[in-house]
């Protein structure tokens, strides 16, 4: 009977805990989606305006065509989580050269690394390193994360990505020397939409779905994503994948 009780008490915790993750989820999309829109409709008006130079106006088609990309990927985002939530994305896990796809990736930045003026650290096994995995899903997983470093990591003008065997599992660690995250914002960090206080910088303030997306993928992958963050100094997010003889 105190067993039972005991399920009971620990059930109605959870549908609590839920519920309250559901409505701060609901109000953090509103409000993602919200700020764009609001940005895009005021600019459209300030465009009806005949005295309006060619300057401003260009300008403010640049302004409404940015945050109509930024809804687009927000959007986007919140599609393939709730995919991923509810087991929607067939994957085909395969024999995969993780070097070569985290080399392919990294080409995918160079324009990104050109405008900011940065050369990535890379550091990757001179021999193939196989694992089973879903080439998408690893690429996505990759993506999020370089992004995720030259977003915050910006100003240190240094990123860095590494593939390291170790014993029965893949390592690959994905860093920066930006500002980092607050110590007690590190264990909520992969949760669905928390981006903290400080979100690693007041001025970039992310939506978190990012991280969430990454830790469905490792997850599904059977392995583990960890983060240490020591600001200015080294913010790293690392995954692990089994290998594949």
């Amino acid at each position: 009977m105190n067993k039972l009780v005991s399920v009971i008490a620990e059930t109605r915790r959870n549908k609590a805990k839920f519920e309250l993750e559901r409505k701060e989820f609901i109000v953090n999309i509103s409000h993602d989606l919200r700020t764009p829109l609001a940005s895009m409709t005021g600019y459209t008006e300030a465009l009806k305006d005949p005295e309006i130079s060619q300057g401003k106006k260009k300008k403010y088609v640049d302004i409404i065509l940015n945050k109509t990309i930024h809804l687009s990927q927000l959007l986007q985002r919140f599609f393939e989580l709730s995919k991923l939530e509810y087991r929607g994305i067939e994957r085909q896990f395969k024999k995969i050269n993780i070097g070569e796809v985290v080399e392919e990736e990294i080409l995918s930045f160079y324009h990104e690394f050109q405008k900011l003026e940065l050369e990535p650290t890379i550091c990757l096994p001179e021999e193939p390193v196989y694992v089973e995995g879903d080439k998408i899903s690893l690429k996505r997983i990759l993506s999020n994360l370089i992004s995720n470093s030259l977003t915050y990591g910006r100003e240190s003008k240094t990123i860095g990505v590494s593939v390291n065997k170790i014993d029965t599992a893949v390592w690959v660690s994905v860093w920066d020397e930006g500002p980092g995250i607050p110590k007690k914002d590190l264990p909520f960090i992969f949760d669905s939409l928390y981006t903290g206080d400080h979100a690693r910088n007041n001025t970039i303030k992310g939506n978190g779905i990012g991280l969430t997306i990454v830790k469905k993928l490792v997850d599904m992958h059977k392995g583990k994503i960890t983060v240490e963050s020591q600001p200015y100094k080294k913010t790293k997010f690392s995954f692990s994948l089994p290998l594949k003889d």
